[in-house]
């Protein structure tokens, strides 16, 4: 069973009650019966547009953010609470989102078009990045990057059906140069 949900919405499913045999699974894993094959990572990152940046000015540190328009993503930022990493030490930042929206495309969008700053999973915004239209910042005050793994039942229960699109699925997400 393959299940693609769109518009890079996370769903964590229990892959035997469900009947999954292959899951991408973003973050640390829990120990379980399952193999896990490393694909990539990503980060959570905070960024503008250029305009946006040229007249705003460029937060560096996470206190800076409260000067700034933010556009929340709520799928992939629950809260209104961002946690940075600064000297190994938690700094947790309130935001007030000058928008919230349920899509990521939309808070791309807005924040594409110099409506603020965002904090969205880096493969998201990697085409935007690449392209100039968006800058990271606060870079130092990331997170420690999310492993990426490519996670199924132990071999004993892989059809050559299901071995085939894992050997796929780990060759195309390791050649995908946002995951690394």
């Amino acid at each position: 069973v393959v299940r693609i949900v769109p518009n890079h919405v996370c769903v964590v499913v229990n892959m035997m009650d469900e009947g999954i045999d292959v899951a991408v699974r973003l973050g640390h894993l829990p120990d379980s019966s399952y193999q896990a094959v490393p694909v990539g990572q990503v980060r959570q990152v905070v960024c503008g547009s250029p305009a946006y940046l040229d007249a705003r000015g460029i937060p560096l540190a996470p206190a800076d953010l409260s000067g700034h328009d933010i556009v929340l993503a709520s799928p992939v930022t629950a809260s209104a609470e961002w946690r940075f990493e600064s000297e190994r030490q938690s700094v947790v930042v309130r935001v007030r989102p000058r928008l919230v929206s349920t899509s990521n495309d939309a808070v791309i969008a807005a924040v594409v078009g110099g409506f603020g700053l965002t904090r969205l999973i880096s493969y998201m915004v990697a085409p935007h990045l690449a392209a100039g239209r968006l800058k990271t910042v606060l870079t130092p005050y990331e997170s420690a990057p999310m492993p990426i793994n490519v996670v199924h039942h132990e071999g004993r229960r892989s059809t050559p059906k299901v071995r085939a699109f894992i050997d796929l699925a780990v060759s195309m997400l390791r050649a995908e140069g946002a995951f690394n």
